[in-house]
């Protein structure tokens, strides 16, 4: 029975594959794992390297030089956003560049590490992006003199999360209308009266007589 299981153990492929909800947060993360899936892309549990990966997971991706990894967002609204890049790097990465909506921002993205971990944040910088679906395209263009192929063909590429900022202030609220005072709001003739603001000189004079006339 050990036997058994141990054969079956060799041909697991330890990146794991499980399924979410594409959801954005509050602070504008889109996990990786809630990034479209195409080709080859899948998600991997990365729990077992430490507790460093937002949500534990993040998108996998592997393929030969000249292939791409296509996936796609969804922008609530147009605007100016800035946007960073959470990417996973490792002994099997490859080297990327990174096309967002036909626009390159990066040339050459080294995702090698001698060890699995996580990336320094990449600033893409600040971009205009109209409301919907935004397409990302990274080209595996080559690999890192140290790097070794992933299954002895290509290699790999992870996506933690990526992080939209937006960067144009809030549009004010539409002006809401103040309720009308009831009292003006009242005919004329049932409106409470002022008060009178001219006093009797006979009221004040005992006053002005014990307070100020012996002074």
């Amino acid at each position: 029975a050990s036997s058994s299981i141990t054969s079956v153990a060799d041909r697991i492929d330890y990146h794991l594959i499980r399924g979410r909800e594409p959801t954005m947060t509050s602070q504008g993360i889109i996990e990786g794992e809630h990034l479209t899936l195409q080709g080859s892309s899948r998600i991997q549990n990365m729990a077992a390297y430490g507790p460093h990966w937002s949500g534990d997971s993040h998108l996998l991706w592997d393929g030969q030089v000249g292939e791409a990894m296509t996936t796609t967002f969804t922008t609530p609204h147009a605007g100016n956003f800035k946007l960073e890049l959470q990417l996973t790097l490792a002994a099997d990465y490859g080297i990327f560049s990174l096309v967002l909506n036909d626009r390159e921002l990066r040339k050459e993205i080294d995702t090698y590490s001698s060890r699995v971990e996580i990336a320094p944040i990449l600033d893409l910088g600040e971009i205009r992006l109209a409301e919907g679906t935004q397409t990302l395209i990274f080209t595996l263009t080559g690999a890192n003199p140290k790097a070794k192929q992933f299954h002895e063909r290509g290699y790999l590429m992870g996506i933690d999360y990526l992080k939209l900022t937006a960067l144009d202030p809030p549009k004010p609220t539409p002006f809401e209308k103040r309720p009308q005072n009831k009292a003006t709001s009242l005919p004329s003739n049932r409106r409470p009266s002022a008060p009178d603001p001219k006093i009797a000189f006979a009221q004040v004079q005992p006053v002005i007589e014990e307070f100020c006339v012996r002074c």
